[in-house]
């Protein structure tokens, strides 16, 4: 316990009277203040208070530029701005409403080879993350009606008729910049962080002739009736979407979507999602509702319009699967032997449902569009589909493949919503797909051989273009041209193959089902995927590197340019491992990759060694335990 005494000063004071200022305190442990120490330390907190202020309103003030500036908002689509520099909204649409009305008829029913208008209508449904009275949107090329309505709305699942009966009323200015393809819609009050509103906007786009842009008609000219010969599509990839419809059009964004198109009773409409609802419009019109999408990025939608004849194709499960194409075409054969095959082995391989209900192929001239894939639907050119009795069988077989990829990326649609500054990323998806082609045309086409072929017809090739000493690595995935394309997604696939055969089947396969079926959704990047298999592998007992985790292996494989040549040597009773780096002229021994090498003898003794980022590695007594018969090393060239 502490004690404390007082002293007075000299003072001729009173006994039993004391004052603060004419007593000394002595204090032995503990803490006392007297009256300066008292006004010292309110003087240091209310510094530390103002300062904390500061800084704190200085935070917010850097945070807040982004939605104060406009300048700070998305680029224009053809900008090239990285995704990390898109800037963090105040307001981000949680969901769409959509209704497109496409004037696309004459009065005899034809349709217009010229370009054609559509009037729209958008609800922009939202939660502002913080106070604001400023709502920014993309708008592209639209149009935008001077008609645009604020109002709130109870919660997300308030019906539109509920809303619009809302009484409360909001002074909107809006402003739309040419330059910056934007519509910023300024409130005249503040509008409170998690409260639900709507924003009514009106629109009138073109359907044009270009491909590119966005929303397109294709007319097909030829001896047929010209309203038998038509379509009208999207392509929103990348940053199209706002030439659709008003959005917010970036591949970090993600809501969910509800589309209802005008069409007439000879055309058909076809979305991400099944029609829920068809009614009456006007002038002998509909109206076709769909279901709602999960959430998607704007430019991951589609959207295709054309009287079509349309080919359902029994499943096996509940999936409605329909090819639609211009003509009745025995082209769609090949679609019908192998997609219900890809869909049925796919679900079985993955553990997972295909992601939507419904999947439409749309069978287009090749001479016109390009391929074009969203989920639910895939628009393929009609130069790809050979058939078995027409084509050779390269041919036929190139067919497949293709067919196989474009359903096989259906489960993957999620990957594109992932942090593409970063080229992992990128490959990993491609060489995803290509492993699952693989593992897919081996079930659904056995005689083939088509995995035993793929280190001759594929991987050697390959190897010629990585062996040069101005190749690139793995890392460097933003190469455009083919052959760097090329490579580098034969190169990733070999990486999986190796680690797959390393692992075994069991735990790779286990690895790519939790990936599909629920990390993909939930991570960013990709390094998630390498840290389930390295957790996977140690679970189950494998046999891995003391100090190197399967991300810092795959790193040496991404980032190192060509590829180890590998080699054996026997010395007494041991067997010597080495690697070098292939080079025509000279090999260079390295130790830059960790390298799993599976040998196998005639006494039927298998084991894996590593090569753990060291020039070579010593197996003692392989030799004995081989029982002096042949040495196999790589035996399924998976490495």
């Amino acid at each position: 316990m502490s004690t404390l005494q007082a002293r007075h000063r000299g003072h001729n004071i009173p006994d039993g009277v004391t004052t603060f200022n004419e007593i000394e305190y002595d204090r032995e442990g503990g803490v006392f203040l007297n009256r300066t120490k008292l006004v010292l330390l309110v003087i240091i907190v209310f510094l530390l208070t103002a300062f904390s202020a500061f800084l704190g309103r200085y935070t917010a003030e850097r945070q807040m530029r982004q939605y104060i500036y406009r300048d700070s908002f998305v680029k224009k689509a053809d900008s090239g701005v990285a995704d990390s520099q898109i800037p963090f909204l105040a307001v981000e649409p949680e969901s769409y409403k959509v209704f497109l009305d496409p004037k696309l008829y004459a009065a005899d029913g034809t349709v217009s080879k010229h370009d054609v208008d559509y009037s729209g209508r958008v609800e922009v449904i939202f939660r502002p993350k913080t106070d604001t009275s400023v709502i920014s949107l993309h708008v592209g090329l639209l149009k935008i009606d001077g008609d645009t309505m604020l109002k709130r709305r109870l919660s997300m699942d308030t019906p539109t008729e509920q809303v619009l009966k809302d009484d409360s009323k909001y002074e909107l200015n809006t402003e739309v910049d040419e330059s910056q393809e934007t519509l910023t819609v300024t409130v005249g009050e503040t509008l409170k962080s998690g409260h639900y509103y709507s924003l009514f906007v009106n629109f009138t786009g073109i359907i044009g002739r270009n491909p590119e842009g966005g929303f397109f008609k294709v007319v097909l000219d030829n001896k047929e009736a010209v309203k038998n010969q038509w379509y009208v599509a999207t392509k929103l990839a990348p940053r199209k979407a706002r030439h659709l419809m008003p959005c917010v059009d970036n591949p970090k964004h993600k809501a969910i979507f509800e589309m209802s198109v005008v069409r007439s009773k000879d055309t058909s409409v076809i979305f991400n999602t099944k029609v829920r609802a068809t009614e009456p419009y006007n002038d002998n019109l509909f109206v076709d509702h769909f279901e709602k999408t999960g959430l998607i990025r704007p430019d991951s939608l589609g959207l295709f319009m054309s009287n079509f004849k349309s080919n359902p194709i029994p499943t096996d499960g509940s999936l409605e699967l329909t090819v639609w194409s211009p003509d009745s075409t025995d082209s769609i054969e090949m679609i019908t032997d192998v997609v219900p095959k890809t869909l049925d082995f796919m679900t079985s391989y993955l553990a997972t449902n295909f992601p939507t209900n419904k999947l439409d192929i749309v069978v287009v001239p090749s001479a016109v569009m390009t391929t074009a894939e969203s989920p639910g639907l895939i628009m393929i050119k009609d130069s790809i589909l050979g058939t078995i009795h027409k084509s050779s069988m390269i041919e036929y077989q190139k067919s497949v493949e293709l067919m196989v990829v474009h359903v096989i990326r259906q489960w993957l649609m999620p990957l594109r919503g992932l942090d593409r500054g970063s080229n992992e990323d990128k490959w990993l998806n491609e060489a995803i797909v290509n492993f699952l082609k693989i593992v897919n045309i081996d079930h659904i086409k056995p005689a083939w051989n088509f995995g035993t072929r793929f280190p001759l017809d594929t991987i050697q090739p390959v190897m010629f273009y990585d062996s040069w000493m101005n190749s690139d690595p793995l890392a460097n995935h933003e190469h455009n041209i083919e052959i760097f394309k090329y490579k580098n997604s034969v190169k990733g696939t070999s990486i999986l193959r190796m680690l797959n055969n390393t692992f075994t089947e069991n735990i790779f396969k286990q690895t790519l089902r939790e990936f599909v079926h629920t990390e993909i959704y939930k991570y960013k990047d990709t390094i998630s995927f390498w840290t389930l298999l390295d957790d996977n592998a140690r679970n189950k007992s494998v046999k891995l590197p003391e100090s190197s985790a399967v991300l810092q292996i795959v790193n040496t494989w991404m980032k190192n340019k060509n590829y180890p040549l590998i080699k054996l040597q026997i010395d007494g009773d041991d067997l010597v491992v080495k690697q070098f780096r292939f080079d025509y002229e000279e090999l260079k021994p390295t130790n830059d990759w960790v390298i799993p090498i599976t040998l196998t003898c005639g006494a039927a003794y298998s084991t894996t060694v590593w090569l753990e980022n060291n020039p070579e590695t010593r197996v003692p007594g392989y030799i004995s335990a081989s029982n002096g018969t042949w040495i196999l090393a790589n035996q399924h060239q998976t490495g």
